[in-house]
């Protein structure tokens, strides 16, 4: 009889990890299905409007080490305008493809395998946490934040940018937290101190603005180990802090030598005219991305804070004394990740004027990561493996069903400017000269990608420390202009304002579209339309007609 007993056990114990295990491989494998079924069905053009324009500034400028132009991305000045990490990764990219629209594939090809990692290291910190069925079910938000697999999704890991690695680094740095016992009060040996270094120094080269979670990760490890006393507590933080300081000593130095600027451009091209009073990424962090979206909301602090209540409310230990540890380990990880999201917070709404968008939101993503699946935990006590499951199947498949059937609706998307960008890049391929010099401010990026011409970025992302020093000069952007011999002016998604006292056709472009630092007024006439494509316009440049301003 026991030994019947003990196999029935065995049997049910089976048949829960064979569920759970079905469950884990639907959610890695099924939005990478998804995605890769929508490539082969879409028109080609359709296939750009899944990367962010942004991420074709890192395209370019991949292109062009690869090719041996360097680290460029008008062909004209060397930028630092990018977190590294993810730009050395796209580099091979560019060794290998031998078009410009191979590229998306490609780095739908990163996203996956980086979607993938997130799986597998999500699962691992569920099983330490003893809610592996908890966490699967909360595997669904995940979906929901890092792929295009359920409706609406926020596309985290296959936008193209820098967080399809800062998201696995990060949810990776939380497994190593909890299986190291970081947060458990032991002493660590240097080495597993040095090892979480590491961890937090590859986040930051993935996500420079990592930093502020860094620092807060450290400061909850100081405050952790202080019941062995400030001294060893002090002494430990340093030794985990050394390879974050070093890599960003490193990181720094390299910039100031290679581009004659520490810090990247892209940065603090945002923060040009700074202190500010931006309220913007406040109300987009409290209720989402960008937007006031519904559908945004899951990524927002109070969705966040009201499954924080619900865990609060029904909080309630576990028959297991591991577990618990566990749980109350990942809740202090928890609390140093609000900690970092809101440092950063400060920073965006004081150092920078310009809006937030849905790639900001890796570290309210890793937040919500946790404190959903805890709170799905401690609400169903002894969940059913099986159900859990089924159920995540389900929503996987008919969510992937919906999108795919929503995307290919859509079409082309005319809507999107940057789905038409390669063909608006090859009419102008053909008619401008191959001297020609396009400056061009917001939505740059995928008509710049496939642009054969030299490009100036008007807003100075991209662009290289002397351009934002002449930005901040009464007439310094023309000057950069003529140094650059910009021949045309490119504008996509605009709204033109008149000319106050120029010739009949005059108009003014204004760049950068956002914020409230310097801005650069172009001055273009009707006559001098050389290319229209719905919001794309391309004039000529005419320096006499600009004004010193």
């Amino acid at each position: 009889m026991a030994i019947e007993a003990s196999s029935g056990v065995t049997a049910r114990r089976g048949a829960r990890v064979s569920a759970l295990s079905v469950g884990y491989w639907a959610l890695a494998l099924v939005p990478v299905v998804a995605l890769f079924a929508l490539t082969a069905l879409s028109p080609p053009m359709a296939m750009n409007d899944y990367l962010s324009d942004d991420a074709y500034y890192y395209l370019r400028v991949a292109a062009n080490i690869a090719h041996g132009a360097g680290s460029t991305y008008g062909n004209l000045v060397p930028t630092n305008g990018y977190h590294p990490l993810w730009q050395l990764v796209l580099v091979p990219v560019f060794w290998i493809v031998r078009t410009p629209d191979q590229a998306i594939p490609a780095v739908f090809a990163l996203g996956s395998a980086a979607w993938l990692d997130c799986v597998i290291i999500y699962r691992r910190i569920g099983r330490q946490c003893g809610a592996e069925a908890a966490f699967l079910v909360g595997g669904l938000y995940l979906c929901w934040l890092g792929t295009f697999a359920l409706p609406g999704g926020a596309g985290l890991v296959f936008l193209g940018m820098e967080t399809t690695l800062a998201l696995p680094f990060a949810l990776g740095l939380v497994e190593v937290s909890l299986r190291r016992g970081v947060f458990a009060g032991a002493a660590l040996p240097a080495r597993t101190l040095l090892r979480v270094g590491v961890i937090l120094a590859a986040l930051c080269l993935a996500r420079l603005d990592a930093v502020f979670i860094a620092a807060a990760y450290l400061a909850a490890f100081v405050l952790i180990q202080r019941r062995r006393g400030w001294s060893p507590a002090l002494r430990d933080g340093f030794v985990m802090g050394l390879p974050i300081g070093a890599t960003l000593a490193v990181y720094m130095a390299l910039n100031k030598l290679i581009f004659g600027a520490a810090l990247p451009v892209s940065g603090t091209a945002k923060a040009l005219g700074a202190p500010f009073l931006n309220l913007n990424p406040l109300i987009a962090s409290l209720w989402g991305a960008s937007t006031l979206q519904l559908r945004t909301l899951p990524l927002g602090l109070v969705f966040i804070a009201a499954a924080a209540t619900v865990l609060a409310l029904f909080w309630r230990t576990s028959a297991d004394a591991r577990t618990d540890d566990m749980r109350r380990q990942l809740l202090i990880v928890a609390g140093a990740l609000l900690a970092g999201v809101a440092l950063h917070l400060v920073y965006l709404c004081v150092g920078s004027s310009w809006p937030i968008w849905a790639w900001y939101g890796y570290g309210r993503a890793l937040l919500g990561a946790i404190v959903v699946p805890l709170a799905v935990a401690v609400l169903w006590r002894r969940p059913s493996a099986a159900l859990a499951a089924g159920a995540v199947v389900a929503m996987l498949i008919i969510g992937s069903g919906a999108t795919i059937a929503r995307r290919l609706a859509l079409g082309d998307n005319s809507s999107s400017y940057w789905v038409h960008a390669d063909r608006d890049a090859e009419a102008l391929n053909a008619l401008l000269p191959k001297n020609a010099v396009v400056a061009m401010g917001d939505l740059a990026g995928s008509l710049g990608f496939r642009l054969k011409r030299p490009m100036v970025q008007i807003e100075g992302l991209v662009e290289g420390p002397e351009y934002l020093r002449r930005l901040e000069q009464p007439g310094g952007w023309q000057i950069y202009f003529r140094a650059r011999g910009v021949t045309d002016i490119a504008a996509a998604d605009y709204h033109l304002q008149a000319c106050t006292d120029g010739p009949p056709g005059c108009h003014v472009v204004t760049e950068p579209k956002f914020g409230q630092g310097p801005k650069v007024r172009v001055r273009v006439l009707d006559g001098d339309v050389v290319f229209h494509d719905r919001d794309l316009t391309v004039w000529r440049y005419r320096p006499a007609l600009q004004t010193v301003r």
